[in-house]
């Protein structure tokens, strides 16, 4: 399995590269205000799965989505989201696009996100489901799968 920041890392290079080769630099520029509020947004962005990692660190579980989780986190950014390193992914990528003027990369970004969302997650989902029974179930009435 790809690990699905090397997705939207590898969906971000293929429109940069296609921008790029389509000669669509000049014609797409972003204003600098939009370029700013992608880097903003960038650095923001990092502070769910930072979080995440953290919390996942202080229960001693795997954030590796194939391997078996030993504990179920629900707190922290987990109280929003089942999945904040997933939905940080995309606001970063949306935010190095802005500020990259990377708009080709920008309409790439719903592929990686359909491929973790239908093929991803509902894996992780099984496995804590088949780990944590209803405790997991009870959780994700609770709490969206995004937002």
């Amino acid at each position: 399995m790809i690990p699905p920041p090397l997705l939207f890392v590898a969906a971000f290079l293929l429109g940069r590269l296609a921008q790029r080769w389509l000669g669509l630099e000049q014609v797409l520029a972003l204003p600098p205000m939009v370029e700013r509020i992608g880097g903003v947004v960038s650095a923001i962005a990092v502070l769910p799965a930072l979080s995440a990692v953290i919390l996942f660190l202080g229960h001693r579980t795997t954030i590796i989505p194939h391997r078996t989780s030993s504990a179920l986190v629900t707190s922290g950014p987990y109280r929003f989201t089942r999945n904040p390193m997933y939905l940080s992914l995309v606001v970063l990528y949306s935010g190095v696009a802005l500020w990259t003027s990377t708009l080709v990369a920008f309409a790439l970004l719903p592929l990686p996100a359909w491929i973790v969302n239908r093929f991803v997650i509902p894996m992780e989902e099984a496995q804590l489901r088949k780990s944590f029974g209803a405790a997991f179930d009870k959780y994700c009435q609770g709490v969206r799968r995004w937002l």
